[in-house]
């Protein structure tokens, strides 16, 4: 089965030369925005199996009131994208939100730094400009003459990440592109105010230079601390071919080095196609496992709609009705609106690739951990492939995916909304909060081998 990470930086990686669906500096009636409220209250119901995992249905309502009750009666676009973009945030799915990057004009990131979230304040992590006075871990004040607390607080409100620390996690990492949708701020220069380490503040008025240093985006690598040590960074699971051939030069090269310690790096991992789990575990186990422990699946006519485009292309049609045959496939494409499909995963052994891997297998993960990637987290923890090592994952055990997307009748905007909910293979280990607890609480490779370095 396909699971498709329909989030947030699944589309930006992939999405960013879309063109923008709506002219900043238009208005829209506050009659509109609450008829596309509505609209997404509807959707939620039609379309995900379990729209009130998280809240009620009541009490979705009553936001949803207390939002409207709030609008003026003309709306900016961008007070429009933000008040829809609550919405999404009510419900408390990560893979369900407004599509805010199909609305993005351009691809270039022209914040003049990277940043690091911490609560509602924004630190300096890399300098892209010219001006050396500017330091790591300067704390960036004001933006646009509005207070940093303020511009965090509201874009929080807006995203539909379960936990406040993945919000964080990715708000830090796309900092420019929800500045440019959520503020519409598409000049290449900033004013902003920046407090240095020794308290003192002072303006600028900056844009942003490419920085020489950075390399094209890599969904996978292998490098060596060492012989005996290798490191395998998996930024995200697509375009399958190439991860299969990927893992074969992968693993001759650690049969070669007789490595004796993987470290499997998730770390930022959006997810992707959950498919390319059991390409990776083909050469870690011989043993059954199962990557989604449980599910629930919900048909509509927009789920099916979006799968007949996606898997049955027009030279297919001859062969349509042998996918009644596929089961997986039968609920998609051919039950009733509305009908609910619920079922366990049984264990199966990967297909087998030849010599498995001998050595200790250790996965790296932290708040950007997402989707697919907290699907194999969960999966290799459950069934002893791999010590799980860093922070809980940013997807809780219970989450949600396969995404279709549906058009708001008034401002035409994107909203995706899920039509699966996933309970990942390990999903009765987890805490209070729905989170897994990793095996090794750690801060990164070079810690890591240092404590195992110690227990030896």
């Amino acid at each position: 089965m396909r699971r498709f990470a329909v989030v947030v930086v699944v589309v930006l990686t992939s999405c960013l030369s879309l063109m923008a669906q709506t002219n900043a500096g238009t208005s829209v009636s506050k009659t509109k925005i609450s008829g596309d409220i509505d609209f997404i209250v509807g959707k939620y119901q039609r379309i995900h199996p379990v729209p009130y995992l998280y809240t009620d249905s009541l009490s979705i309502l009553r936001k949803c009131d207390s939002l409207k009750a709030t609008l003026p009666n003309t709306l900016s676009t961008v007070e429009a994208k933000r008040a829809l973009g609550k919405v999404g945030a009510f419900f408390s799915f990560g893979h369900s939100t407004l599509d805010e990057f199909s609305l993005i004009k351009d691809s270039t990131n022209h914040f003049p730094f990277a940043v690091r979230i911490e609560g509602t304040r924004a630190f300096v992590v890399k300098n892209y400009t010219n001006d050396s006075t500017i330091r790591k871990n300067d704390e960036i004040m004001r933006i646009n003459g509005v207070n940093t607390e303020n511009v965090v607080t509201e874009l929080m409100r807006c995203s539909s990440f379960e936990r406040p620390e993945t919000k964080a996690y990715y708000m830090g990492t796309y900092f420019s592109y929800y500045l440019r949708f959520y503020y519409e701020w598409h000049s290449a220069l900033f004013k902003l105010s920046i407090k240095n380490q020794a308290g003192e503040v002072k303006n600028y008025t900056l844009a942003r230079i490419q920085p020489k240093e950075k390399k094209a985006f890599q969904d996978y690598n292998l490098y060596f601390k060492e012989p005996s040590v290798a490191v395998m960074k998996i930024s995200i699971f697509r375009n399958r071919k190439k991860f299969k051939n990927f893992l074969r030069s992968s693993f001759d090269s650690l049969k070669k080095n007789k490595t004796k310690k993987l470290l499997i790096d998730l770390r930022g991992n959006p997810g992707g196609n959950s498919d390319l789990v059991w390409d990776l575990a083909a050469y870690l186990t011989n043993n059954e496992i199962s990557v989604e422990g449980a599910g629930i699946i919900k048909t509509s006519t927009e789920s099916k709609k979006q799968n007949r485009k996606a898997y049955i292309k027009w030279y297919m049609y001859p062969v349509y009705p042998f996918v009644y045959l596929i089961s997986d496939a039968r609920p998609l494409f051919f039950k009733k609106d509305g009908a609910v499909t619920v079922y366990r995963e049984e264990k199966k052994k990967p297909r087998r690739v030849g010599e498995l891997f001998k050595g200790q297998v250790f996965v790296l993960v932290d708040r950007g951990t997402y989707s697919t990637a907290s699907l194999l987290t969960s999966s290799f923890q459950c069934h002893n492939i791999a010590r799980i090592v860093g922070v809980g994952t940013g997807e809780p055990v219970i989450g949600d995916g396969n995404a279709v997307s549906v058009q708001l009748p008034n401002t035409k905007y994107k909203f995706d909304i899920g039509t699966e909910v996933f309970y990942n293979a390990c999903y009765r280990n987890a805490d209070s909060n729905r989170m897994l607890i990793p095996d090794i609480n750690s801060s990164g490779i070079d810690d890591l081998l240092k404590r195992l370095e110690h227990q030896q």
